[in-house]
């Protein structure tokens, strides 16, 4: 894959282009970070609900 900003090849599992320095997500990174996101709100979801019965 090529960094969309200078068309230099990424390194393998790179987040950053190595010549440019950018931020270069990839979908299985997108995937992954969504997933996490996911977890973590309904984490504080259900943290809520105990805070809330044990008042």
């Amino acid at each position: 894959m090529k960094c969309p900003y200078c068309e230099r090849p990424l390194r393998a599992l790179s987040l950053r282009c190595r010549v440019c320095d950018r931020f270069v997500p990839r979908l299985p990174h997108l995937f992954v970070l969504g997933l996490l996101a996911v977890a973590a709100l309904i984490g504080v979801i259900l943290f809520l609900e105990y805070l809330a019965k044990s008042r």
